[in-house]
């Protein structure tokens, strides 16, 4: 579960910009809140509506690069073009990501600043009720050029007692400071030597249980549509259970949806070596019924809106099924306004396992029909620095229009229009 993120020095972020998904205390829809280990109230779903270039799809960019990271174990240069570019000193200050989140029923905070292609700092402790524990931490020391490493050493058993594996963590830290952590890698990557067992949990969040998906096909860190149906949905009855049901009752203009699987091996000779990771091509198919005829359609055939509205209905399923954080940008981009609705008001009555967190322009979608006050975030920029910041619903007085109030201007995060003169000379 995503509890909360903060980042500074990245995209149209400048100082730090935190993105919580702490409940209030409000009561109402209380199968919209998931209570972790007795710790915390995290909300489970939540949407944000700005003004264009407001920074709502940036959100998920700088969580993106983080989850990149993660499952890349390491850095380069690169990421130094995403830095934010309207303060001078921006160059000369790292980004800094920092998440708090839930994996296997256990807490964590995981933090870590880059710069330059170097790992400045990186740290992960975990979370209870009544205290923090570090898990390890490491610091780039720029005096010497060195990298100074800590972790919480492991407990070994002596005649039925726990006794701290010092000798351990002695030679770990001197393996890893002595050259094997590279200024440009994770100590993540390390979780062997480390043997540290809660590395499993926070690996297993971000390689298969944070998804963040968009129709942006510019932005490579966003997860692609292959990666939404790898969870061997076309082997998953459950799943095609759901997908029937939403295809009875929401008008995506296709009768059935199923999965075809071809073994490419048999169209070669066995001389010829293939370079697939897998043998079987499974491609997702969409039937219609004309009369007494069956029509099949390759999904790519299909309109922007029906694949929205197929790859929209597998992310319900995960968050429906499963205990995973989806974020989806641009919610709706393709979908009618009664149909984006329609997904919403079905999915969010049920009691989620995961997060369904979107970005949106869908103003009708600005209901408490379907999110409680304190699940609608507002975007907008600092007049000065052009920075983004974010706001809840919550800092307002309750009322019940409150599509009509955003489009008014009440909540400010709505484009400034002024009268356009074409000046004709």
């Amino acid at each position: 579960m995503f509890i909360r993120f903060s980042v500074s020095n990245c995209f149209s972020f400048d100082e730090e910009f935190e993105f919580s998904l702490q409940a209030s205390d409000d009561d109402r829809r209380a199968n919209h809140v998931a209570n972790i280990d007795n710790c915390v109230d995290v909300l489970k779903s939540g949407i944000i509506f700005g003004a264009n270039a407001s920074g709502k799809t940036n959100i998920l960019k700088a969580i993106a690069i983080l989850k990149h990271i993660i499952n890349q174990k390491e850095v380069d240069s690169s990421l130094d073009n995403f830095k934010f570019l309207l303060a001078n000193d921006s160059d000369k200050r790292p980004i800094i990501f920092e998440i708090e989140f839930s994996s296997n029923s256990h807490i964590y905070t995981y933090g870590i600043s880059i710069s330059k292609g170097i790992v400045e700092e990186e740290y992960l402790y975990q979370i209870n009720l009544d205290r923090e524990t570090m898990l390890f931490k490491r610091e780039h020391n720029f005096t010497n050029d060195t990298i100074n490493v800590d972790f919480k050493p492991r407990t070994i058993m002596s005649q039925n007692d726990e006794i701290i594996d010092i000798e351990h963590k002695k030679f770990a830290i001197e393996t890893l400071e002595g050259g094997l952590l590279k200024k440009n890698e994770l100590l993540i990557k390390y979780k062997d030597i480390l043997s540290i067992k809660e590395l499993d949990d926070v690996v297993d969040y971000f390689l298969n249980n944070l998804i963040i998906f968009s129709n942006d096909d510019s932005f490579s860190y966003f997860d692609k549509e292959d990666f939404i149906f790898k969870k061997n949905l076309s082997e998953d009855f459950k799943f095609k259970r759901f997908l029937d049901n939403i295809l009875q009752h929401l008008d995506l203009g296709v009768d059935k949806c199923f999965f075809h699987s071809t073994d490419i091996s048999k169209f070669f000779d066995a001389q010829t070596k293939i370079h697939t990771k897998s043998n079987i091509d499974t491609r997702l198919l969409t039937k219609r019924y004309i009369e007494n005829d069956k029509i099949v359609f390759d999904l790519d055939l299909e309109s922007k809106g029906t694949k929205e509205g197929i790859y929209l209905t597998a992310l319900l399923y995960c968050v429906y099924s499963r205990e995973c954080t989806c974020f989806i940008d641009d919610y709706s981009l393709h979908l009618h306004t009664n149909l984006a609705y329609a997904f919403l008001d079905f999915i969010l009555k049920e009691d989620l396992k995961g997060q369904l967190l979107l970005t949106s322009h869908n103003t009708k979608l600005l209901s408490k029909d379907l999110f409680r006050q304190d699940e609608i975030y507002f975007m907008n920029k600092n007049k000065e620095s052009k920075a983004s910041l974010m706001y809840s619903l919550l800092e307002y007085e309750e009322d019940d229009d409150i599509e009509g109030n955003y489009l008014q201007g009440k909540y400010n995060a709505i484009p400034h229009i002024t009268k356009v003169i074409v000046d004709e000379k």
